[in-house]
């Protein structure tokens, strides 16, 4: 008989080893998935360490000194010209601080709570009318170019609190520059030596 046509083998019988015979299938299968188990599980673990928030990591919080986080922008307004731009502007700017482009009759908030120290009611100067107030941080805010002022020198105010309404005052008249805030921050109880950007101390 041919041995190539013969009989198949009875169930549970072998004829021998079979050439190329290959892995089940099934356990190709199970190695293959936990393969990818422990890829995923590395990758969630990894990603979780790569995206922790700074804030979490030692020698990243807040130093000493610096003001507070959390201020309040004075408007919803863009900004029109940030701390570097008045910095680097030609000539530059001799009171480096922050645009926004608030239109003219904008509310204007209080960055933080602290003490009215000067309001200045006339649009004379580059300045035009302006409020300072001594944060209780310790560090001093002015608000230029307003249209009007709503507090007081000695006042208390609270973070957020309506202090003046936006402008364009400078120079001797109400509209000398087109409507905007701008926002200065000094690094001590005066306005007087260096500025610091107000933005990076805004509430996220």
């Amino acid at each position: 008989m041919d041995p190539l046509h013969s009989a198949a083998a009875p169930v549970g019988t072998s004829r021998g080893p079979s050439l190329g015979a290959a892995e089940p299938p099934v356990r190709r299968v199970v190695v293959a998935d936990a393969i990818r188990a422990v890829i995923f599980l590395l990758a969630v673990t990894l990603g979780a360490i790569a995206f922790q928030p700074l804030v979490d990591a030692p020698g990243l919080q807040a130093s000493a000194g610096l003001p507070g986080t959390g201020y309040v922008v004075p408007a919803a307004a863009g900004v029109s010209c940030d701390w570097t731009c008045h910095r680097e502007r030609k000539p530059s700017s001799p009171e480096p601080g922050t645009d926004f482009a608030a239109p003219y009759g904008t509310p204007v908030a209080s960055a933080d709570a602290g003490t009215v120290i000067s309001v200045k009611s006339d649009p004379s100067t580059a300045t035009g009318r302006l409020i300072a107030i001594r944060l209780d941080d310790g560090y001093t805010v002015r608000y230029l170019h307003l249209s009007e002022s709503l507090v007081d020198p000695g006042q208390r105010v609270t973070r957020g609190q309506i202090i003046a309404v936006s402008g364009a005052s400078g120079g001797g008249r109400d509209w000398h520059y087109g409507p905007h805030v701008h926002v200065t921050l000094w690094q001590g109880a005066e306005w007087s030596g260096p500025t610091v950007d107000f933005e990076r101390y805004v509430g996220k």
